[in-house]
């Protein structure tokens, strides 16, 4: 830009200082006195003003608006510069002021003067302004003495505003209450900035004031919004976990004490209606099973699961098993805690002629098994001492026939997730209570059979 385009510049020409002018929309020197071309080391005003200034850095970007918003209304301000002429630092007085061009655009205008700076300070200087943490020094009016960009580009123009800055205002109040007391004092603030809703670690400190000798108040934040929202989604899964794992306590719970009564309800009246001369007796027993049936639905529907579920199946007979018929010999373990359980899963295996010992809890059938031959074990897995599927894994580790043995799940615990703990501990099948004659013939006879034993065992070993 020319003097006849830019009248003013006639005045500068002849100052010995050095005098620039910024235009911030373009990044570019729109002019430069002679003192401000030796200033900046360039060669002529030419090279000077073709000069690429958009190649700033964020701190220097924030700096610079910075300067445009304090001087809008014809404030000047000073202030230390250290500028890189050809990579050499000349650290620089600056006073600066916003000149409006004849077009009306605002620019910044530059005066400058060098100084001698120490260089601890002016590195200190350096590392202030373009450190990533927020750092302000404030009078004890809230009023502002000094913010680096980061500062300026995190909450804008303006003074220590606490009611405008932060959310949790009396966390802040508490802070600068404690600072001012002479007690340095640090928390964790939700702030309100330029770019949202942010959490900031802010410490306060009463600190002396170089330039004045008085008192005044160094705050200084860090970002700490991403390790915030890790820990909570941290604790949100873990929450979503612990409130899943209570659920299926509950839902384990409320299966057991309801189903374990159904099952000898159901279990006693089916094997009665099978063996009831009389029609009247009969047509009794049936009503007993067909509302027994019926709460059963209702209940495997308000516990939000499948009833029996398959852990491993083997091939089955599509044909519905005769009862009455003779079956090959098995030996049967059955291991419950609950004696109408036993009675009702041991007349149901005597009907079939199959012989059925029973044991009180897992550990019980662990020695049953080590020290007996079994052709199936039907095993509970809500028991004391030792549970069902600690037994099965005891028994898995065994060695030899012994551990190949078919195990069958008989429980009220049917959900998803129990099915799969039962698979990974080496039950092949499962039954759910209360349980009907039908499938658990079916069921016995699938798994009791020898050859599927063998196979099945030998596969799980190998696995």
């Amino acid at each position: 830009m020319s003097s006849g385009e830019l009248p003013e510049a006639a005045g500068w020409d002849r100052l010995r200082r050095p005098v620039w002018l910024f235009d911030n929309v373009v990044k570019r020197h729109i002019y430069a006195n002679d003192a401000a071309l030796t200033l900046w080391g360039a060669e002529c005003r030419e090279e000077f003003l073709a000069r690429d200034c958009s190649d700033q850095s964020e701190a220097v970007k924030a700096r610079t608006q910075r300067i445009l918003d304090d001087t809008a209304n014809g404030e000047v301000i000073s202030e230390r510069w250290t500028f890189y002429p050809h990579g050499e630092p000349k650290p620089t007085k600056i006073l600066a002021s916003t000149h409006y061009l004849a077009c009306g655009r605002a620019v910044i205008l530059m005066e400058a003067e060098a100084l001698q700076v120490d260089a601890d300070q002016a590195r200190s200087l350096e590392a202030f302004r373009h450190s990533p943490t927020v750092i302000g020094l404030f009078e004890r009016d809230g009023r502002a003495l000094f913010r680096n960009p980061a500062a300026y580009n995190t909450f804008g123009p303006g003074d220590l505003h606490l009611d405008k800055r932060y959310l949790n205002l009396s966390a802040a109040e508490d802070l600068l209450e404690m600072a001012w007391a002479g007690t340095p004092s640090s928390g964790l603030l939700r702030a309100m900035t330029l770019s949202g809703e942010r959490w900031m670690h802010t410490s306060a400190r009463k600190v002396v004031d170089p330039v004045t000798g008085g008192d005044a108040l160094l705050w200084a934040s860090q970002d700490v919004t991403a390790q915030i929202e890790a820990e909570l989604s941290l604790a949100q899964t873990a929450e979503r976990a612990e409130n899943a794992e209570a659920r299926e306590r509950r839902l384990t719970e409320l299966s057991h004490e309801m189903r374990t009564p159904l099952n000898t309800i159901l279990g006693f009246a089916e094997i009665l209606g099978r063996s009831a001369e009389c029609p009247e007796q009969a047509d009794r027993l049936e009503r007993i099973l067909a509302s027994g049936r019926r709460l059963d639905d209702l209940v495997s529907g308000m516990l939000a699961d499948d009833g029996t579920i398959p852990v491993d199946a083997p091939p089955r007979a599509e044909a519905e098993i005769e009862l009455h018929a003779t079956p090959a010999p098995l030996r049967i373990l059955y291991a419950d805690d609950h004696e109408n359980n036993r009675m009702v899963v041991t007349a149901m295996l005597a009907a079939m002629g199959w012989e059925c010992d029973t044991v009180n809890d897992g550990a019980e059938a662990v020695e049953r098994v080590q020290n007996g031959e079994y052709d199936l074990v039907l095993m509970d897995i809500q028991m004391p001492n030792m549970d069902g599927v600690d037994a099965t894994r005891a028994i898995r580790s065994m060695g030899g026939l012994a551990a190949q043995v078919p195990i069958i799940a008989l429980t009220a615990n049917t959900l998803e997730t129990q099915l799969r703990r039962y698979r990974a501990a080496g039950m092949q099948d499962c039954l759910s209570k209360p349980v009907a004659m039908a499938a658990l013939m079916q069921t016995v006879v699938a798994w009791g059979a020898t050859e599927t034993a063998v196979l099945m065992g030998d596969r799980i070993h190998q696995a």
